[in-house]
């Protein structure tokens, strides 16, 4: 009978060999928790690169074992919270579900004097850092990044629509107009039902995003869900011109959602992800973080190029994930450094990418603008002939980036999904926020009766986020 021998992790070694000498493990000590470690058996990614940091600065990191209850989305923050209520496990360096539960339960240490001192935090693209920021002080480090928009077929979109995209697919860029992604959706709306290909997945997006794009204002910046930094502007016309594209494509049956599970069908195919690989799809919008499994070769037809290209006129939308650092930590420095290896730090990052691989993927892209480490990121994990107009999309995420607000605006989620506005849209009784912008796009519903009057969806939006200011806000400086 063979017996099975099990390798220690080196740190684990050290301090087994420790304790086998009588001597007692005098290392610093920092709690980390977080919803990505997976099991100590496993031993993934997340666990070695912790390892890796114990390592180098001779340290232990105790990972917080068991930190979700499966298909309980409040499971992971309620744990965390008791763990401080309680004072057992409480973790220095922990993963924010939204930058606001850490400020409303004033958990956060506000890390401005770190952040100001580090030149490697002012690499990090300006969007981010400010989504960092709350008042006056820095209470969030930015832990992983992924971009959001438009996935282009371009050999379905040349073959199949007959439009040019040139050699190289330089003529549908990271920068190319809305008209260009219409011109697209339009071909693809005309193609014969023994040959069908969508135009793109789905249109509800351009609630979130359309009105940067067609904003023309110089006394504003319209981010995501129209977020300008202060405030919501969901009775801009940019926001409302939007919201009528995304019905007009609906209701013409332009994208996949328009068609039911039957009549698609028809056409061989059952979902987004069903079509994109059969190369059924034009545009796809979606997330980097989808890469992996749109490369995978088991499910890439042969011969067809990918290229991403966001959203239009070079308007990137990022979905970020943060770290928080206990205020009461009695290592504030050393939970810092930690938390900036796991995230944007660049010697963290090329351990990341080392450990990451020999899987083919890593899960975030650099969060920093340095050009070496990017440029590293592309020879391993994002090669051109695979997914073409990452390299172009970072050069906007220096300028021209909108950060999802949905874990960094304070109540992002009252104001754009759960918020009750007192309104009836068609017999949606006292529909919410979610349920009236959903029904404008899907149901006809007519978004002009919404944003203006006393039916004004923006005024709706708006309390959400002052309410938390108010109940919250005061706390901080």
């Amino acid at each position: 009978m063979k017996k099975k021998v099990y390798l220690l992790p080196l740190a684990a070694m050290a301090l087994t060999a420790l304790a086998g000498c009588g001597q007692q493990d005098n290392r610093p000590v920092i709690v980390y928790r977080t919803w990505d470690q997976g099991t100590a058996a496993e031993n993934n990614e997340e666990r070695r690169l912790v390892q890796a940091f114990e390592a180098k600065e001779n340290v232990r990191v105790k990972i917080v074992e068991n930190t979700t209850i499966a298909g309980d989305s409040n499971s992971y923050w309620q744990f965390l919270k008791a763990s401080i209520f309680n004072g057992i496990d409480v973790a220095d360096v922990f993963m924010l579900p939204t930058i606001g539960n850490g400020l409303e339960s004033e958990f956060l240490l506000n890390i401005k004097e770190y952040t100001d001192a580090d030149e490697e935090f002012q690499q990090v693209p300006a969007s981010i850092r400010e989504a960092c920021k709350f008042k006056s002080g820095v209470y969030a480090v930015p832990a992983r990044m992924n971009l959001q928009g438009y996935f282009a077929n371009l050999t379905v979109i040349e073959e199949q629509l007959g439009i040019d995209v040139g050699e190289a697919g330089e003529k549908l860029s990271v920068n190319s107009s809305y008209d260009k992604i219409e011109q697209i959706i339009n071909a693809a709306a005309n193609t014969p039902n023994t040959n069908k290909v969508f135009g793109l997945n789905s249109p509800t997006h351009f609630i979130d995003t359309m009105a940067s794009v067609l904003d023309t204002s110089d006394t504003k910046t319209l981010g995501y869900f129209t977020w300008d930094g202060s405030a919501y502007h969901l009775d801009d016309q940019a926001f409302v011109q939007g919201v009528q594209k995304a019905r007009d494509l609906f209701e013409a049956k332009k994208t996949m959602d328009a068609y039911t599970a039957d009549e698609l069908a028809e056409y061989d195919v059952t979902d987004m992800v069903d079509a994109w690989n059969k190369g059924k799809l034009a545009l796809r919008y979606g997330a980097t973080y989808e890469m992996p499994d749109m490369l995978n070769p088991d499910k890439k037809l042969p011969g067809t190029t990918y290229k991403f290209i966001g959203n239009p006129g070079g308007k990137i939308s990022i979905v970020g994930d943060y770290y928080g650092i206990y205020k009461k930590t009695e290592k504030p420095e050393l939970a810092y450094k930690f938390a900036k290896w796991m995230s944007f730090g660049k010697e963290g990052f090329k351990k990341r990418m080392e450990l990451y691989y020999p899987t083919g993927a890593v899960n975030s892209l650099p969060l920093q603008n340095d050009v070496s480490l990017v440029n590293e990121y592309f020879q391993k994990f994002g090669s051109s002939t695979e997914m073409k107009g990452l390299e172009d999309a970072f050069e906007y995420i220096k300028t021209k980036s909108m950060v999802e607000g949905a874990k960094v605006v304070p109540n992002y989620f009252a104001s754009r999904q759960s918020a009750k506005t007192g309104l009836t849209v068609g017999d949606i009784e006292n529909a919410t926020m979610f349920e009236l912008l959903n029904a404008c796009v899907v149901h006809g519903a007519d978004i002009t009766l919404y944003t203006s009057g006393t039916n004004n969806i923006n005024t709706i939006a708006n309390n959400r986020y002052k309410q938390w200011m108010t109940e919250y806000g005061g706390k901080y400086q």
